[in-house]
């Protein structure tokens, strides 16, 4: 795209970043059966809808660098992204995208 057509198109578009789009259970959840009820029904509703968020965007971008998970110091890449089941739904999604849809793999230097 050139400059004047991102000008053009940037004032129409939404961002949907998914990680933080997805609700999680908090400690004080946990310990309230019917606030961790709703937070789940909430987690299930979310998951359900990925797939739709998907199919009316038209850019997916995948950011999978090379790096060390923080917690474990397990190797991070494209190809452990690739192992993980929400993952690889977001991904089929993207594929089978009825649109448009652009997949963009950014995972840096070293892979």
């Amino acid at each position: 795209m050139t400059a004047v057509e991102w000008k053009s198109a940037l004032p129409h578009m939404g961002f949907w970043l998914d990680y933080t789009g997805i609700p999680g259970i908090t400690v004080r959840e946990a310990n309230d059966p019917v606030r961790k009820a709703e937070t789940l029904a909430a987690l299930q509703a979310a998951v359900e809808s990925i797939p739709a968020y998907v199919e009316l965007s038209a850019l997916m971008v995948v950011l999978a660098p090379v790096c060390a998970h923080a917690d474990s110091g397990d190797g991070c890449n494209f190809k452990a992204w690739r192992t993980r089941g929400w993952c690889r739904m977001e991904l089929a999604a993207g594929l089978l995208a009825r649109g448009d849809l652009r997949i963009i793999v950014s995972w840096g230097p070293g892979h």
